[in-house]
């Protein structure tokens, strides 16, 4: 599976949006998913993008969902 089908997945697990970007004169990914309340983003190089490993996918969305769970309960 890759990073755009584990996006999905999670983010409709979740209820959040994502988007999945690449800027050619940066040469770099952004990564964002969100709620109607709050977001979180990574921006990476292709390279790291392309090296990262399912296990590192599933870990870096769950630091996003985490950080987002926890700035949206604080606006609460």
């Amino acid at each position: 599976m890759g990073l755009n089908d584990y996006l999905a997945e999670f983010c409709k697990k979740r209820g959040y949006t994502y988007k999945l970007d690449y800027n050619a004169e940066k040469k770099e990914y952004s990564i964002i998913i969100g709620n109607e309340k709050e977001a979180g983003a990574f921006i990476m190089t292709k390279e790291e993008v392309q090296d990262l490993s399912n296990k590192q996918i599933k870990n870096m969305l769950k630091f996003l969902d985490e950080g987002i769970q926890l700035r949206t309960k604080a606006r609460e």
